[in-house]
C-alpha cells in the first residue's frame, strides 16, 4: 500500500512500551504490517529484541516517511502502550529523521539510556548521536516493568528473574483477543480460565498490549 502514495507523513503517540522501551515514530510504522503478519514477525524475533528492533528499522527504511511527528501533548508512561498511565508532557515534535526525533524525545523525557531501537539504529549507521541538539526537559518518565529486566541485565539473569504475563480472572471477559494474537499459541482456553504455557511463551507481550480489559498482568517469577 505504501507505493500508492507519493509521500507519507508518520504521526505517532509518545508512549512507553513493554517490549521496546518506548514506541515513537520508528515503532509506529509497524502498523503497516497488517493482520496476522504482525504475529509472524513477533514469532520470528522471539526473545531477541535486537532482531525485532532491526525488523522495525527495515520497515521504516522501506516506508521512508517524508515527515515524522510525535504527539506528546498527552502521552503514556508505565506499562504502555495500552496499560500505562496517561501523562501530560506538553510536547509536539517533528523531524524528517525519525531516528533522531525518537532519540531526542528519549532524552527529553528522561529515559534511562537508549531504547533498543536507538541502539540498533546507531549500530547500523542511521543515528548519529553527535548531531542531536535538544532542550532538556524536566520529566522523569516511569518506565515499563520489563525495562530493567530486558535491557540492563545479562541474559542469564533475565532467564532466572523472568517477567511473564498472567491472566487476572477478575478482569478477564473471555474475549479471546489474547489467545488469538499469541504468536506461539501459548494461551489455551480451559473453559473457566485462560491459561498460559510458559514453555511456549516468547514474552512478546502481545497479549498484554491487546487486552482492553487490563486482564493480562506482568509479574516477575524466579525460575
Amino acid at each position: 500500500a505504501i507505493y500508492e502514495f507519493n509521500h507519507i507523513i508518520n504521526i505517532a503517540k509518545l508512549k512507553t512500551h513493554i517490549m521496546t522501551g518506548m514506541t515513537l515514530s520508528v515503532k509506529n510504522l509497524y502498523g503497516f504490517i497488517v493482520g496476522k503478519e504482525k504475529i509472524l514477525y513477533h514469532l520470528k524475533a522471539g526473545h531477541n529484541r535486537e532482531m525485532f528492533a532491526d525488523i522495525l528499522i527495515d520497515i521504516y527504511e522501506t516506508v521512508n516517511p517524508m515527515l515524522n511527528i510525535v504527539d506528546g501533548i498527552t502521552g503514556m508512561e508505565g506499562n504502555g502502550p495500552t496499560s500505562g498511565t496517561p501523562k501530560m508532557f506538553n510536547l509536539l515534535a517533528a523531524s524528517e529523521n525519525g531516528y533522531a526525533l525518537d532519540r531526542a524525545i528519549e532524552k527529553y523525557v528522561g529515559f534511562r539510556g537508549k531504547t533498543v531501537i536507538s541502539k540498533q539504529a546507531e549500530s547500523r549507521g542511521f543515528l548519529n548521536e553527535n548531531l542531536l541538539k535538544i532542550i532538556k526537559g524536566d520529566f522523569h518518565i516511569l518506565h515499563a516493568k520489563t525495562k530493567s529486566a530486558s535491557f540492563n541485565m545479562p541474559k542469564f539473569l533475565t532467564d532466572i528473574f523472568s517477567i511473564k504475563p498472567t491472566i487476572d480472572k477478575n478482569n478477564c471477559k473471555r474475549c479471546m483477543k489474547c489467545m488469538e494474537s499469541c504468536p506461539p499459541k501459548a494461551i489455551t482456553d480451559n473453559n473457566e480460565l485462560l491459561s498460559i504455557d510458559y514453555s511456549k511463551c516468547i514474552r512478546c507481550f502481545c497479549c498484554h498490549e491487546l487486552c482492553v480489559h487490563n486482564a493480562v498482568k506482568l509479574k516477575r517469577f524466579v525460575i
